[in-house]
């Protein structure tokens, strides 16, 4: 994978840029490999040092979430491990590596990876179907009101009257013509007591 990963310019990778043909060729390798759960990186290299590379690898969208683990036969300082950890690693393994140690670091992080992808598309998944359903109910509420102007504009027609009532409110809306069957001058809405009081007169 490092071998893929080679840089070819020197003078670029000195100002801390890299060149387009390394672009090319870590986009390559990302369409080749399946996503990993977890990378393992040498934090010295001769060209390319692990920081730089997970650097550039956090920036592409396939490996942006990928478990880096640092692999070190240096005693590291502490600013070298917070710079590891700032560019995403989550763990440093020391050389000679122990392999129970090393399998268990694995088993971990491959695992936590996982589920953390499992939970972002059973999310993705959640959000779909709310705007689905969400697009639902304004559609049956647009046929719902088209219904009711229908039924509005025909008892009209037929010379009905009509109202609504908001429970919420407590408050009656008459259609002009109810209001005329009813003798009442009343503007705009009326209290549900107004109303009924009107009916019974």
């Amino acid at each position: 994978l490092l071998e893929q990963f080679e840089l070819t310019d020197a003078a670029n990778r000195s100002a801390g840029q890299y060149s387009g043909g390394m672009r090319r060729r870590l986009d390559l390798a990302a369409s080749l490999i399946r996503t990993p759960d977890v990378l393992f990186l040498d934090v010295e290299m001769p060209e390319l040092d692990g920081f730089q590379l997970a650097a550039m690898l956090r920036e592409h969208p396939r490996f942006e979430n990928t478990a880096i683990i640092f692999v070190s036969a240096i005693l590291l300082t502490e600013p070298d491990l917070v710079r590891g950890y700032a560019t995403g690693a989550v763990d440093y393994v020391s050389v000679p590596i122990v392999p129970e140690i090393l399998r268990a670091k694995v088993r971990v992080f491959a695992d936590l990876h996982r589920k953390t992808r499992q939970l972002e598309r059973l999310n993705l998944e959640l959000e779909q179907r709310v705007e689905e359903r969400t697009s639902e109910l304004e559609a049956s509420a647009m046929r719902l009101h088209e219904s009711e102007q229908r039924l509005r504009l025909a008892s009209e027609a037929a010379g009905f009257g009509t109202y609504d009532f908001n429970a919420a409110s407590n408050r009656m809306h008459c259609s002009p013509r109810l209001k005329d069957l009813l003798g009442s001058d009343a503007e705009g809405d009326m209290e549900l007591e107004a109303f009924l009081a009107i009916v019974h007169e």
